[in-house]
């Protein structure tokens, strides 16, 4: 075999090793990427149940809760305000990580949807708190949720 012939299938096989390479590279990827989307799910899952389990479990701060339902924040006492401020702040947080997952590509268009329509709901008890949405983007989608709440609303 002469030279060139040999440099020709020498250079055939890089390639053909490269490309097998690159195969892999992009199978390797889009598995870290779906590993990345069930973690963030699994967080996300694991933030929900345990804001719900600690609420279930205290006697006291469902009593709270059905206060306010019933009677309103003004009914609280400065220490049942305190812890309510505490749970919604922990919720704000919550929310505003649900909201970086959605813009990393971690959280999909239905559970976003589902998250927002939350927030909107608590957005004026939040204001009332003064509690703060530290993140300008989760704030502007909170608001544009409620203008189009408000504009289905008859």
């Amino acid at each position: 075999m002469d030279s060139d012939k040999l440099n020709q299938w020498m250079s055939l096989g890089a390639s053909i090793g490269v490309f097998i390479g690159l195969v892999f590279l992009v199978l390797e990827l889009k598995q870290a990427n779906d590993l990345a989307e069930a973690s963030a799910y699994r967080s996300r899952g694991e933030e929900i149940q345990a804001s719900l389990q600690s609420t279930a479990l205290s006697s006291d701060f469902a009593e709270i809760l059905v206060t306010v339902d019933t009677e309103g924040i003004s009914a609280l006492s400065a220490v049942e305000s305190k812890r309510y401020q505490s749970w919604l702040q922990a919720g704000i947080f919550r929310m505003q990580n649900q909201f970086n997952d959605y813009r990393l590509g971690y959280l999909d268009d239905n559970s976003y949807r589902a998250m927002l329509a939350v927030a909107a709901r608590r957005y004026d008890l939040w204001k009332e708190f003064d509690l703060p949405v530290d993140d300008p983007d989760f704030r502007k989608a909170i608001e544009a949720t409620l203008l189009e709440t408000q504009a289905d609303q008859p």
